[in-house]
């Protein structure tokens, strides 16, 4: 039998999975991965949905919170031109689920669709 887990270490768990995902999810959802009950357990689910890192939808599902509010490819590319100062690459990277594949079609694109710059150390 394993020991139960702290609310912190729940917390942590919840918000892990969210990260992990990259896609809204129901409360639901997240305990049958989890196996924890957050449906009933008032307390986990006020701290999770306090945490600067969880949104939730306008439909009820709950998902990680990036940086920047961008969801799918379209809305990567329209974020990415109207940034003439740039953005660093890390910062889109929990945005959703695919950003980094679709970051590479949209660097790879013919014609360039953004400049790419990268650091030079030194």
């Amino acid at each position: 039998m394993s020991k139960p887990q702290t609310l912190n270490m729940q917390i942590k768990s919840v918000l892990d999975v969210l990260r992990k995902e990259l896609r809204p999810m129901t409360p639901e959802e997240i305990e049958k991965i989890l196996g924890t009950d957050i449906v009933n357990n008032a307390e986990l689910r006020k701290n999770v949905e306090s945490s600067t890192k969880f949104l939730r939808e306008r439909d009820g599902r709950w998902r990680w919170k990036s940086q920047y509010y961008i969801r799918n490819k379209d809305e990567l590319l329209v974020f990415l031109r109207k940034r003439h100062d740039g953005v660093p690459r890390a910062a889109l990277e929990d945005c959703y689920r695919g950003v980094t594949e679709d970051m590479k079609d949209i660097i790879n694109s013919r014609p360039r669709e953004v400049i790419v710059l990268k650091k030079l150390d030194g």
